[in-house]
């Protein structure tokens, strides 16, 4: 029995062995992926349900079935730190290359996430449907500029958690950097953003630099205490989004991992990497938080690197 009684237009339902952890996930061939010149088609979660509690914000929260912003989407390279493989090169009308997506025109100067870029070859995804997971493999034919990849994502569904597994190599002639995140809209239960939420880091970060606050009229909405990043709301309805990136000591060694903790459900997401965080940022409107971790990559011409993503799933039987 599928165990989401509505679920998204184009997705598929994955149970783990245990029946206690469910993720809906979008079938590439159906072509849905929200803004797909920006986000990848690979392993594209749009809800996860553990023993019977949601952690995902997704389009069914705003009353939609298509899948829009929301869930996990991966997205390599965003313009804030590094640019995609191959834009800085290309003059108007060349090409470069979005890792996830595929080879896009260049018609600006100056890369943006949001724009509808023109493809000129769109990665093609495969996917193998497994009993508890599913892996799903991109790869392009034409490079840009010199730069070209194949990626493989391993989703599987553990007993506690979500783990997903990506290999990213160099098919192209030349050395890229990259930057690799995933988005994380995250909605315990469907709660909105409340003083709740709080994100407890591994180390005590000295300050948080803070990129938008809401309005009107702009307040402190981010709050740090110790290794807590907590949201000071004092019954105001944030309008617009808050964003800020969150800054580690110096030299810091610490394990790349974060748990978001709402304290009315007592959900608990811890979220862990193998590699470490080259930045964490948290973007919040008042329907949901995200958690991004980036992950910095640097690739030779036929050289491969695979690392992981861990979702882990705590649930409290509290008062709601």
């Amino acid at each position: 029995m599928d165990p989401f009684s509505v679920r998204h237009e184009g997705s598929r339902i994955l149970t783990n062995a245990q029946g206690t952890l469910q993720i809906e996930v979008l079938d590439p061939n159906e072509e849905l992926v929200y803004m797909d010149r920006r986000f990848s088609s690979t392993a594209y979660v749009l809800q996860a349900r553990y023993q019977g509690q949601d952690f995902l914000y997704t389009a069914m929260n705003a009353g939609t079935v298509h899948p829009a912003l929301g869930g996990i989407p991966c997205e390599f390279d965003i313009g804030t730190r590094t640019n995609p493989p191959g834009f800085a090169e290309a003059a108007l009308g060349e090409y470069f290359l979005k890792i996830g997506v595929g080879i896009l025109e260049k018609d600006n100067q100056t890369y943006h996430f949001f724009r509808e870029y023109p493809f000129h070859e769109k990665a093609t995804t495969q996917v193998e449907w497994h009993d508890h997971g599913a892996l799903f493999t991109q790869t392009l034919t034409k490079s840009a500029q010199g730069f070209s990849y194949a990626m493989t994502v391993h989703l599987e569904l553990l007993e506690h958690a979500l783990k997903l597994t990506c290999r990213l190599k160099n098919t192209g002639t030349r050395s890229f950097q990259t930057e690799q995140y995933l988005h994380n809209f995250l909605s315990f239960s469907g709660h909105p953003l409340t003083a709740d939420y709080t994100l407890k880091f591994p180390y005590a970060p000295p300050s948080i630099e803070i990129i938008n606050a809401p309005e009107p009229p702009p307040f402190d909405l981010f709050v740090l205490n110790g290794s807590t990043v907590g949201f000071n709301l004092s019954g105001k309805v944030p309008k617009g989004m808050g964003h800020c990136r969150v800054l580690p000591p110096a030299h810091d060694s610490s394990p790349n991992e974060v748990i978001v903790h709402h304290a009315r459900t007592g959900q608990k997401l811890t979220l862990r990497a193998s590699l470490p965080s080259h930045a964490f940022v948290i973007w919040t409107d008042y329907n949901q938080l995200s958690a991004e971790d980036f992950i910095r990559l640097d690739l030779d011409p036929a050289e491969e690197i695979s690392f992981s993503r861990f979702y882990l799933f705590e649930t409290h039987s509290l008062p709601v």
